[in-house]
């Protein structure tokens, strides 16, 4: 499977909880055309402290029409956040995506 990742690390985007990040497509989802994303697409957001020291990673899945597998654990303090099927409050911040549940896709 080949995946697509920004280049570097950026500040978080306005209103993200998630601060400093870097995120990762899968080729399902960087070649993903249109509003609706295809059964596969996956996610992978590298998060980063202050320091742009790597401190979690998130995760997002799409598994079926509406539903999404959402994951996020931080290395530093060993705190599994989510980890479930639309769980935690993943599915209500990527509610307000103009990609469904997807603010960016790296191509």
């Amino acid at each position: 499977m080949r995946w697509q990742c920004e280049p570097f690390v950026r500040d978080a985007i306005l209103g993200s909880p998630h601060g400093a990040a870097r995120v990762c497509s899968n080729a399902v989802l960087s070649t993903s055309q249109g509003d609706v994303l295809p059964i596969g697409a996956v996610s992978v957001k590298e998060i980063y402290d202050a320091e742009h020291r790597l401190r979690a990673h998130a995760v997002s899945r799409k598994m079926g029409e509406g539903d999404w597998y959402w994951y996020e654990y931080a290395f530093v303090t060993g705190r599994l956040h989510v980890d479930g099927h639309n769980t935690g409050s993943c599915p209500d911040c990527h509610g307000a995506a103009s990609i469904e549940q997807t603010f960016v896709i790296v191509r």
